[in-house]
């Protein structure tokens, strides 16, 4: 009796030192995202969700390396992949990896309540050729398939009419109370099934959104939309008095026209001058006629021939791109040249002017 209540006791011992070491381990591996925060998600039968709003991160958060491996489990007919697609990994001391998930539910998927869940498994050889596969963390997300459909195709191009290959696409809708990505594609196209309802989809080139439209799905209805991108603006302009002693002479404008897109050619850059209301000039800024992709700045000096005379002057900058379309046009910035009524004075007897003709005008009538 005495030699088996050792034998316990070790064997015990024994369990308990497995047990502390798997919970140092388990401990020293994590999982976060929206995978378990979009729980439930409603999707069509015959979908792929892939968006960027469907991810998770895995952390290693000991003092050692880890090897990792990431798995799913999901009901017949639903498969989940990985992007990046590596499920193996060798994560250094402190470090972490976002993972987008992926679902895809077959046509055959019965409509219902499902389960999916994503685990992140520690590996550990501990003797040569016995590995040991501990569970460290899982997200779990409820999975709501629906028969209804509606089918959304998305084109984004560019003003000349082409497809804007470098934009991204993505279909936003609300979930719990907030934009969520349902689908997303790069290369200006995007065809989804998605479960009827209302949608704003975006388009994005080089980070910035260049187009937004909102769309309502009914139930199996096929829609397609068409957004223009706005490929480039200006991102700057101003204007300040260029002097001659005290005379007011020109003035110094700068701008800075920036290009989400390719290296456009048959650009036109149009500076716009008026005086008092009229317009009397306009005069290609940019003797080049190629713009390249960022920004372009330019520093400018205008001196009209015949000089300035007393008044108060308006300036707008037009670029022209696409055989001749007009893509994009600064706010108008205006310039007093003394000598003249102030602008303000202008607007106000122009304003009066024409209250006084409506008075009349209404007179007559009574």
């Amino acid at each position: 009796m005495a030699r088996l209540a050792a034998l316990l006791a070790v064997l015990a011992a024994s369990m308990a030192a497995a047990y502390v070491a798997r919970a140092e381990l388990v401990a020293g591996v994590a999982m976060s995202g929206s995978f378990a925060a979009l729980s439930p998600l409603k999707v069509p039968q015959g979908s792929v969700v892939s968006s960027d709003s469907l991810f998770v991160v895995v952390f290693n958060q000991r003092d050692e390396p880890l090897h990792v491996r990431l798995e799913y489990d999901a009901p017949p007919g639903i498969t989940v992949a990985f992007v990046p697609n590596t499920t193996d990994l060798d994560m250094p001391p402190h470090s972490s990896r976002r993972f987008r998930v992926v679902i895809n539910v077959s046509d055959a998927v019965t409509p219902g309540r499902y389960t999916i869940y994503v685990r992140a498994y520690v590996v550990r050889n501990e003797t040569p050729g016995k590995v040991v596969v501990l569970e460290g963390a899982a997200e779990k997300l409820e999975l709501i398939v629906v028969g209804d459909y509606s089918v959304l195709h998305v084109r984004v191009v560019d003003p000349g009419g082409d497809i804007a290959r470098s934009a991204l696409v993505r279909v936003m809708r609300p979930v719990k109370g907030r934009e969520v990505s349902v689908a997303d594609s790069w290369g200006g196209v995007l065809d989804a099934k998605l479960i009827p309802g209302n949608y704003t989809v975006y388009a994005y080139m080089a980070g910035e959104l260049v187009a937004s439209a909102r769309v309502a799905l009914r139930p199996y209805e096929e829609k397609n939309i068409t957004l223009e991108a706005k490929v480039l603006y200006i991102e700057r302009f101003s204007v300040k008095p260029l002097k001659s002693g005290d005379s007011v002479v020109g003035a110094k404008l700068h701008v800075v026209i920036k290009n989400l897109y390719h290296t456009l050619h048959g650009v036109t850059v149009i500076l716009e001058v008026a005086r008092d209301g009229n317009i009397f000039e306009e005069r290609p800024l940019v003797a080049s006629s190629t713009l390249p992709p960022g920004r372009s700045e330019y520093f400018l000096d205008y001196v009209p021939e015949k000089g300035l005379e007393p008044g108060n002057y308006t300036f707008r900058v037009k670029v022209y791109a696409f055989n001749g379309k007009l893509v994009a046009a600064s706010k108008t910035l205006w310039m007093q040249v003394p000598g003249s009524l102030p602008l303000l004075y202008i607007l106000v007897a122009a304003a009066a002017a024409t209250a006084a003709a409506l008075w009349r005008l209404l007179g007559r009538r009574g």
